[in-house]
């Protein structure tokens, strides 16, 4: 699996961790509220678009360079380790600071925006 797209409003929990070739995640719901990506050793980029997903989680996925998070309950986003991310745009209006776990990138929570509701 290199690859997952998915464009579904039924799904509420996806767990992709440890996939050693994904690469690209892209995902369009209204209903999924866990997404499991953590460990994912070749994912580059991942694009998520909709209104309940609560908790994401990349963490250690090294090769990760891409983030674009459009998503107006999200209360957790774990980027812990991913070391080479390089474009990061959220779209999180209720992401609190203190949610937003940033250690081993080279972000800050004040340089892209987040700000408590």
């Amino acid at each position: 699996l290199d690859q997952f797209t998915i464009d579904s409003n039924r799904i509420k929990c996806i767990d992709l961790r440890h996939c050693m070739n994904l690469a690209s995640v892209k995902i369009l719901s209204t209903s999924l509220e866990n997404l499991q990506l953590s460990v994912c050793p070749s994912l580059d980029s991942v694009h998520f678009q909709g209104n309940s997903l609560r908790f994401l989680d990349l963490a250690l996925s090294k090769r990760l360079t891409r983030v674009l998070l459009e998503s107006s309950s999200i209360e957790h986003l774990s980027l812990c380790g991913c070391s080479s991310l390089n474009s990061l745009h959220l779209s999180c209006p209720n992401l609190k600071p203190e949610n937003l776990l940033l250690y081993g990138t080279s972000f800050f929570s004040s340089e892209i925006g987040v700000t408590e509701a």
